[in-house]
């Protein structure tokens, strides 16, 4: 992956599967939060727009992002 930056930009690539992405987003982690809503994609753009589109749906039920942390809302706590 890191021979894919051809740019001059620091970049950190960290690599999952699709499946394992889902379930990281699903489950509200920091990673896959930000690398959704800051995140710039290298390739694969449609699927990086899904997911996108998967992180409105979450902001929908009430998730958001303050100043120094991601709000996840007590519903989705269970």
């Amino acid at each position: 992956m890191i021979d894919s930056n051809t740019s001059s930009f620091p970049i950190e690539p960290l690599g999952y599967t699709q499946a394992e992405f889902e379930i990281m987003l699903g489950s509200y982690r920091i990673t896959a939060l930000d690398a959704i809503s800051e995140g710039i994609p290298l390739l694969g753009a449609e699927y990086f727009n899904s997911l996108k589109d998967k992180l409105s749906e979450l902001e929908k039920l009430g998730l958001y992002k303050g100043k120094t942390s991601w709000h996840i809302p007590v519903a989705a706590m269970g």
